[in-house]
């Protein structure tokens, strides 16, 4: 054996060449893009849980208030044809209108709202279809079918992420349905905003006036059980638009809103 050799030495490991280095860095990627698909999926998953719970909230609450809402609905109807035999047209025909808010499709009240305005000389309002059609509903119905469309469409959301990926096709349609119902429930509601502000006229011979004081010039006559939009108010006064487009000032317990306004008005 050669004194030059060691029994010790083994040969070390081979290098590798620039050909067959592994280059790790399209690997590490994927990773993290998996990594972060799987959070942004579990985030939403959480946002849709948390929005469908808010939404079923909202339409038990609906729920609830369905009942008293009829019964409020009765007794207006019992109160307006109360008022009547009284000779308080002005006064039934807000009962009726209150009771028509809250059951809009109860024939009877429709029926005695008309009598008692053909009692009055009025013409029955002739809203245009679109307005029609939004109070097939009350606002507290079309508040509860948005709420249940909502929910669906997170219901569905959460459920499509567990689901395969040829079972998720009949969850899209529910989806573009759910959401066409959400968009017709907002759009109802916007038709009917303006109703918030609706005042039925009380007694006879109401004078519009020029200015919110008792002294300024008078404009008009409003006719007992009139509707008007009452837009503002100052001191004891309201500024009201008829359905014919005259505009004024009237004291405020000649009027009073088919809606009561959550708040005292204050001048605006």
């Amino acid at each position: 054996m050669s004194s030059n050799s060691s029994p010790n030495l083994r040969p070390g490991p081979k290098s590798l060449s620039s050909k067959e280095k592994v280059d790790i860095a399209p690997v590490l990627h994927r990773i993290d893009v998996r990594r972060h698909l799987k959070q942004r999926t579990n985030i939403e998953m959480k946002f849709a849980l948390v929005v469908a719970v808010i939404a079923g909230v909202l339409m038990l609450g609906n729920a609830i208030a369905v009942a008293p809402s009829q019964d409020a609905a009765h007794a207006f109807f019992n109160q307006g044809k109360a008022l009547v035999r009284e000779g308080k047209p002005g006064s039934a025909i807000l009962a009726y209108e209150r009771g028509q808010q809250l059951a809009p499709r109860d024939p009877a009240i429709a029926v005695y709202l008309k009598a008692a305005r053909d009692t009055a000389g009025l013409a029955a309002p002739a809203p245009p279809w679109w307005q029609s059609a939004a109070r097939a509903l009350t606002m507290n119905e079309w508040a509860w079918s948005g709420s249940l469309a909502l929910a669906l469409i997170c219901g569905v959301t959460f459920l499509g992420r567990l689901l395969p990926t040829r079972l998720r096709q009949p969850l899209k349609t529910l989806s573009a349905v759910c959401a066409l119902a959400i968009f017709v429930s907002i759009t109802a509601l916007l038709l009917r905003w303006p109703e918030l502000s609706r005042a039925v006229v009380l007694n006879s011979h109401v004078i519009a006036l020029i200015a919110p004081a008792k002294s300024a010039e008078p404009l008009f006559t409003l006719v007992e059980g009139e509707i008007v939009r009452a837009k503002k108010a100052l001191h004891n006064f309201v500024f009201v638009h008829t359905a014919d487009g005259r505009s004024g000032w009237v004291e405020r317990t000649q009027i009073e809103r088919v809606i009561p306004a959550p708040v005292p008005d204050r001048a605006g």
